[in-house]
This record gives C-alpha cells, sequence and structure tokens, in this order.
C-alpha cells in the first residue's frame, strides 16, 4: 500500500476509534508476521466480547485473523488481549443482527463476510481481560509492535 495512504488510514482510523464507533484492531500480518492495524467496526457484549466483521471478501484483517486468532482490539484509548474465534451458523446469524441493529446500511455498502467474536484475554479461566494503555500489539517474543493497514 502507498505510505501516504497508509499514513491517511491510520491516522484517520484512530480519530474515529476515540469516537467509541469503531476500534482499532491490530493482528499479526498471515505472510510477515507484523503487526497490522486497522480501523473495525463492532459490538460490544454485556460480557466484554465484542463482535466484529469483515464487510466484504478477502479483507486482509479477517484473513490474517483466520491464521492467528490473538489480536488487540482499541477502544476509547484502552487496548486489550483479545482471541478470535470465527463465527458460523446460528450464531453467526445472531452476531449479524448485532452488527445490522447497529450499523445502518450507509454504513456498510456489502453484506457481512467473515464474523468474528473477540474474546478478552483470560476470560475463559474466570479471571477479568487483560488490559494496557496505547495501542500496540505484542508478539511472541514479547515486544510491541504497531502499523496501520491489515497486511
Amino acid at each position: 500500500m502507498n505510505p501516504i495512504v497508509r499514513w491517511l488510514n491510520d491516522v484517520g482510523g484512530t480519530l474515529m476509534a476515540r469516537s467509541g464507533r469503531v476500534g482499532l484492531l491490530a493482528t499479526g500480518g498471515r505472510r510477515t508476521g507484523e503487526a497490522r492495524r486497522t480501523a473495525v467496526g463492532f459490538v460490544e457484549r454485556p460480557d466484554g466480547r465484542l463482535v466484529v466483521a469483515a464487510g466484504g471478501p478477502g479483507r486482509k484483517w479477517a484473513l490474517n485473523l483466520s491464521a492467528d486468532a490473538r489480536c488487540t482490539y482499541t477502544l476509547r484509548g484502552v487496548t486489550r488481549r483479545y482471541r478470535a474465534t470465527p463465527l458460523t451458523g446460528a450464531d453467526r446469524d445472531a452476531a449479524i443482527g448485532e452488527l445490522d441493529a447497529k450499523f445502518t446500511r450507509l454504513d456498510r455498502r456489502t453484506p457481512w463476510q467473515q464474523v468474528f467474536e473477540l474474546v478478552p484475554e483470560g476470560m475463559a479461566d474466570g479471571s477479568s481481560p487483560t488490559s494496557s494503555e496505547g495501542s500496540s500489539r505484542a508478539s511472541s517474543d514479547g515486544s510491541s509492535r504497531a502499523s496501520s493497514d491489515a497486511s
């Protein structure tokens, strides 16, 4: 991607994320392993899980999540670690209903494609989700990196 377009996407995504309407999803690139970040709309469930969906086929962030479920999501300046679970069948249909209730047709141009539930790290064992300030993604070696785009 053109560096200027990447920078504009990063700045625009960051500004939209501050509004709380969207958040910044950070994933590892499926080919490079480098941290990738993009603005993605969401539905927040009462238990802290998030629902996100790609609005078209082949979205790079969705392909990245399919390759590695570990991600972070930054919302209103707070970054939390999640594990993405692809939704299918009745779970997917219910999640699409939640997304449709939040986002009007004007907010999206295509039908929802890949739908994921983001489960906060530590939720499965009953502990509270991990959070940190900023918008970085911890790599497997413990370092943090962030960049725009989701390839």
